[in-house]
Order: C-alpha cells, then sequence, then structure tokens
C-alpha cells in the first residue's frame, strides 16, 4: 500500500484539479514524513497540467492547511525546488500503522478554478449533511427539501423538492481507481517501485547523507534510469558513492544529470559524483590573506609555474587542507 497516496485519497480538496495536484505530491512524499522536494515541471506531469496551474493550486493547497511549501536555497544562494509537507500525516501514517483509530479526512470549501481559494461559488448553500464520512448512509438522505446534494457534496437547488446525495463518502474514493493511479501498471506502477526502493534504502540506516542527498532527488525526477536487475543494489551504490559529498556539490551534479538527454547510467553517476567531490574539495583564497600566501609558498617549492599564475591573480581555489596537510596526503 502506497500510504502517502492512501491519504491524499481520502482528503476532499474541493476541487478535481486541486486532488490531482495532491496526488501528484503525495506520490513523492515520503512514507514517514510526509515530506518531498518536487519540481513543478514534475508535478505539472502528473496532474495533466501547467506548471502555472500547479502553482496556483499550491497556493490554494497552502491556504486551506493540506501543505505547507517551504522554500530552499543552495549554498551558492541559487533556489532549487521547494520542501512540501502533507500537514497531518505524520500522526495519521503512525496511527495506522499501529492500527489505532485515524484522523477523519479532511474537508475544504469547494470552489470553482475561476474563483480565488476558499471562496465558494455562488451556487454552493452550506452543505446539508454530516462532513464525516461514516455518518450518514448514501441510501436513507431524504428529506423534502429544495435542494440536492451533488457528487462531490455540494447542496443545489432542484425542481423536484427532495434531497438525495450522491455524494460518495471518502473511504469509498479512496478503494476506487483514481484516474492517475492505475492498478495495471504504467506510471504508478514506477512510482510505487521508486517509493519502495528509497523507503528500503532509508530503513536499512546506511549511507544516510547520499540517500537524502543524491537517490532520493534522483528518483523524485521523471529522469530514465538504468538500473539493471537489481534496482535495489545500484541504488545503494550510489548512495555510497554520493556519502562523504557535500550537499551542494551533490545538488549540482544532480542537476547536470537530470539535464542530460540520454538515460542515466552508473557510469554517469560515477562521473558526475567524482566532478562533486573534487569541487567540494575546494575553496576560495584571496590574495593577501593566510591561507593565500601559505599557498603560494607552497606552489613556490612544488610548482612554480603555478605560484607565478596564482600571483598575478585576486582570488584562487585551493585544496580544502592546509598546504602542509595536502602535501603529506600527496605524497
Amino acid at each position: 500500500m502506497n500510504e502517502p497516496q492512501t491519504w491524499a485519497d481520502l482528503q476532499d480538496v474541493g476541487n478535481p484539479q486541486a486532488t490531482l495536484v495532491l496526488q501528484a505530491i503525495a506520490r513523492h512524499a515520503h512514507w514517514d514524513t510526509g515530506e518531498c522536494y518536487p519540481s513543478h515541471s514534475a508535478l505539472a506531469r502528473m496532474a495533466k497540467c501547467s506548471t502555472k496551474t500547479v502553482q496556483r493550486y499550491l497556493d490554494r493547497l497552502k491556504a486551506d492547511g493540506i501543505i505547507t511549501v517551504k522554500k530552499r536555497v543552495r549554498d551558492d544562494g541559487s533556489q532549487t525546488s521547494n520542501m512540501i509537507t502533507l500537514v497531518g500525516y505524520a500522526p495519521w501514517v503512525t496511527a495506522l500503522r499501529l492500527g489505532g483509530q485515524v484522523e477523519k479526512p479532511r474537508r475544504v470549501t469547494s470552489y470553482l478554478d475561476t474563483e480565488p481559494p476558499g471562496t465558494p461559488p455562488p451556487h454552493v448553500l452550506p452543505y446539508a449533511v454530516d462532513p464525516s464520512p461514516m455518518s450518514t448512509p448514501l441510501d436513507s438522505l431524504s428529506t423534502p427539501l429544495d435542494k440536492l446534494a451533488t457528487g462531490d457534496g455540494h447542496v443545489v437547488s432542484t425542481w423536484g423538492g427532495h434531497l438525495e446525495s450522491t455524494r460518495r463518502t471518502s473511504l469509498q474514493q479512496s478503494i476506487e481507481h483514481s484516474p492517475l493511479t492505475p492498478r495495471d501498471g504504467g506510471n504508478q506502477s514506477k512510482l510505487d517501485c521508486k517509493s519502495k526502493w528509497l523507503a528500503d534504502l532509508r530503513a536499512t540506516g546506511r549511507n544516510g547523507d547520499g540517500v537524502e542527498n543524491f537517490v532520493a532527488p534522483m528518483l523524485a525526477s521523471d529522469k530514465r534510469l538504468a538500473l539493471g536487475d537489481d534496482p535495489g543494489a545500484t541504488l545503494a551504490g550510489w548512495a555510497d558513492l554520493a556519502q562523504d559529498v557535500p550537499p551542494a556539490a551533490l545538488s549540482a551534479a544532480v542537476d547536470r544529470l537530470i539535464d542530460q538527454e540520454s538515460k542515466v547510467t552508473s557510469a554517469d553517476v560515477r562521473q558526475q559524483i567524482e566532478l562533486a567531490r573534487k569541487a567540494g574539495a575546494m575553496v576560495v583564497i584571496r590574495k593577501g590573506t593566510p591561507q593565500w600566501i601559505a599557498w603560494v609558498e607552497f606552489w613556490q617549492r612544488t610548482d612554480p609555474k603555478l605560484a607565478a599564475l596564482v600571483e598575478r591573480s585576486d582570488a584562487w581555489q585551493a585544496p580544502a587542507e592546509s598546504p602542509a596537510d595536502y602535501g603529506r596526503a600527496a605524497a
């Protein structure tokens, strides 16, 4: 069972497109915390809409208290994908796994695409039924009111003077086939596999930094990955390679791999992580500082041409170690 997807299916967010965006978020979510870092383009592909529509519905879901959105920046100050958290998911899944009672599904005010978040359409009257999905049998709603509950829970005027609810309960919705979750394979099956691979890696407790800073964002992307006959072992190898590399350098490596046109292979991963490791091991030294003086003296002894080139510059890159430590390591 994909627990984040089940949680998303149980939420009544008041609009079909908002539901699709929430389901797309849930497919990226961590199974324990409900956190994820999907790009707007990835969400747009899953929700079958534009990135502008994704942003609009992210704002709505945030305003309705369904999600939180936290901006993230790289060490160089550039912005990367936001962290999105499913509000209430963590306690819900904990209670579910322990076999206890879970919180009732969240329900928000319905709205039209042309209206701002939280504004109900003008023809929609207040709900006339209890919002609890288990409190009202679907075949017993009958009252001489001149209203009718529509399929999404709205109550509108009718000609018959009779109230008949066709609202599906959240429980029914959760066991029906979602238009974006084909049970016979396809994209959802791949996403379920990715979620399981990531959960298995996290469960081992090994190479946590490599898993979270490299493997997780690679799996969260829509990039084609050449994982071989044993995807779990391949991903574990990638996490091991990335474990000791600075996060900012890994983020840049992930971006390069996602941007390449061809499928990502293990050879590509090794090459980019090696580049990231080298970039992460270098620091900028500036003219006149103690580090600058120490490195120039070191290069004057070991590489006079490099020392002369450095002395004509205002800043240069040098290994993160001190010259003495670097000299011992090279020896």
